[in-house]
């Protein structure tokens, strides 16, 4: 009978501590956190459904390469950072006249923002090159295309 006691006590103390250890992150980390260190292991597409924070959930789609939906979420921030972040999402969707637009609009708020006017320039250029003819000449255009898209400065995120 005392055996029997023991047990059950014992057993009645451990199933707290797993249940606790299910819902460690939930307990220890807000879902902003938590999104955060999805992004910072390389899961964007999890950490979207973390966030709660427009700004955040926008650089997560944008890590995601889900353009629209993050210049979607950066169009509540009317900040120079928020109207950079539009946009970037805005050149990689190849909206090269309102990246252009956006990233001018920054530049009224904050006219020393140097990523801006970088991005601005590089858009620019991007939008003046004249399109490509030929099958081949497109395969090294979307080739060059990559290689740009990969030069826009990162996203301006605040921290929490």
């Amino acid at each position: 009978m005392l055996k029997r006691k023991l047990n059950w006590l014992l057993f009645s103390l451990c199933v707290p501590q797993l249940a606790l250890a299910l819902n460690w992150q939930d307990m220890w980390f807000n879902p902003n956190q938590q999104g955060m260190r999805l992004l910072a292991q390389q899961k964007p597409a999890e950490a979207v459904a973390k966030f709660s924070d427009s700004n955040w959930k926008g650089v997560a789609y944008y890590r995601d390469k889900q353009y629209e939906q993050a210049y979607n979420e950066f169009k509540q921030d009317h900040s120079a950072r928020g109207l950079y972040n539009q946009g970037n999402a805005l050149a990689n969707l190849q909206k090269y006249s309102e990246a252009i637009e956006a990233y001018n609009q920054a530049l009224k708020l904050q006219p020393n923002f140097p990523e801006a006017k970088h991005n601005r320039d590089l858009v620019e250029k991007l939008k003046n090159q004249p399109p490509q003819k030929d099958q081949k000449d497109q395969k090294d255009h979307c080739r060059g295309r990559r290689h740009r898209t990969l030069l826009l400065n990162s996203l301006q995120s605040k921290r929490q």
